[in-house]
Parts: C-alpha cells; sequence; structure tokens
C-alpha cells in the first residue's frame, strides 16, 4: 500500500523560500546604499546615517529580495528544464504565493523609499527608488536574454549606489562616477555570465572583460578626478548636485 506524500515541513519550507529570494547575495542590497552613503558624505559618517538611510537601506532589501523571487516567478518555464531543483519547479513554493510575495516585496519597497524621501525631506530617495523597481521589473519581465539586459542590470547597481549617496545629500560631480562605473561593470559581468547553463561563445566573453575592465577604470578615476577639481579651484556650483 502505497503512502501519501508528505508535506514540506516547517523548517524545510523555510530553506525553500531563503534559497527562493537567495539570501546569500542580500548583503549586496546593504552594502550598495551602505557604500554610496559613506562616498557621498565621507568615510567617517557611519555612526550618522539618518533614519532615512535605514529606511533606504530597507528599501533596498526589500526590492533585491522581491526582484529575485520575480525573476523565478518569470523564469519558471526554462527552470522546469535546466533547474528543476529550484523552489518554483519543485513545487517546494506556491507559484501563486511567490507571485504575491514578489510584487508585495516590490510595493513595499517602493513605499519605504517614499518614508526615506519624507523623513529626510527630499524627494530623490522615492524617485531613484521607482526607478529601481521598474529596471528590475523591466529586466526580469522583458529585457533579460535579449541585448538590453546587461543594460538594465548594470542600470540596476548604479540606482543602488545612488541610493545612499542621495540620502547624505549633494556629492561633488567625479563622485558620481562611482555609481556609473559600478554599473558598467555588472553590464559586463552579466554579459559574460550569460547562457549560464550552456556554452559562452568567444566574443561574447571578451566583450564582457572590456566592459568590466572599463567600469572598474570609470569607478577607480573617480577618486583622482575628483582631486584634480579640488586642485584647479573649479567652481561648486559647477561639480555639485
Amino acid at each position: 500500500m502505497s503512502q501519501p506524500p508528505t508535506k514540506p515541513t516547517d523548517i524545510s519550507a523555510i530553506v525553500s523560500w531563503l534559497k527562493l529570494i537567495r539570501v546569500p547575495n542580500l548583503a549586496t542590497a546593504i552594502a550598495d546604499p551602505l557604500a554610496g552613503f559613506l562616498i557621498a558624505g565621507g568615510v567617517y559618517q557611519y555612526e550618522n546615517l539618518p533614519l532615512g538611510g535605514w529606511l533606504a537601506i530597507a528599501s533596498s532589501l526589500c526590492l533585491y529580495a522581491g526582484g529575485m523571487v520575480q525573476n523565478d516567478v518569470v523564469d519558471l518555464q526554462i527552470d522546469q528544464t535546466e533547474r528543476p531543483h529550484r523552489p518554483l519547479p519543485s513545487k517546494q513554493v506556491s507559484f501563486e504565493l511567490a507571485q504575491f510575495v514578489s510584487i508585495g516585496l516590490l510595493l513595499f519597497g517602493v513605499v519605504l523609499a517614499c518614508v526615506a524621501s519624507v523623513s529626510l525631506r527630499d524627494g530623490a530617495p522615492a524617485v531613484i527608488g521607482v526607478m529601481l523597481t521598474a529596471a528590475i521589473c523591466g529586466y526580469n519581465c522583458y529585457a533579460k536574454g535579449t541585448w538590453l539586459g546587461p543594460l538594465f542590470m548594470g542600470g540596476c547597481r548604479a540606482l543602488n549606489w545612488s541610493l545612499g549617496m542621495v540620502i547624505a545629500g549633494s556629492a561633488s560631480f567625479p563622485l558620481w562616477m562611482i555609481p556609473c562605473g559600478m554599473g558598467v561593470y555588472v553590464m559586463g559581468i552579466t554579459l559574460f555570465a550569460r547562457d549560464e547553463a550552456g556554452v559562452g561563445r568567444r566574443p561574447q566573453l571578451f566583450a564582457g572583460a572590456l566592459i568590466m575592465s572599463i567600469g572598474l577604470l570609470v569607478a577607480g578615476l573617480a577618486p583622482l578626478v575628483s582631486m584634480e577639481v579640488e586642485a584647479a579651484n573649479v567652481p561648486h556650483w559647477l561639480v555639485e548636485g
């Protein structure tokens, strides 16, 4: 006599959700806006992170987690063939519930960014939060798998850094080279890592490596350009945001 299938335990359900939101990667959602804040506000300002800053970091976490869940929701058919062990194709997590959670996390991330704007009396965090959400959804639902994919992914990283920079207030123009450079770097990584389940093409790998190098160069030159601007006594209104 066959036994009925056993239901997943609470622990296994929690583990499945942790896999779905890719918990180890959530550190990036904290590090990016925090790094942006420290770059724009000074490395000694970590003790002065305002309430709006903590709200922005929480927004980044929600948007990142929501984007990860949405990614698996959109890729369900592909994962059923290429990654059947993932929580959704293996039915460890309900598809309908995953849809609901992804939408909820993304919306809550936008709300937190708006609350951060109210707390800081500055509309920039809300604007960037909306732009970041649009970039995440655009990548997952449209751009992934197209030539626009790396551009959207790089935009997500640049916006996440920018979210922290606007919390610190105005930043000199050269410092904005850092989030731009990191965005270009992630564009290269995304292009380099295309076809993770297949075989990468040499021209694509070369292009990805080249773009990554350009991104690192742009970000690395930012401090030097900033010092040159200060040494040249360029008027602040020309370089400050």
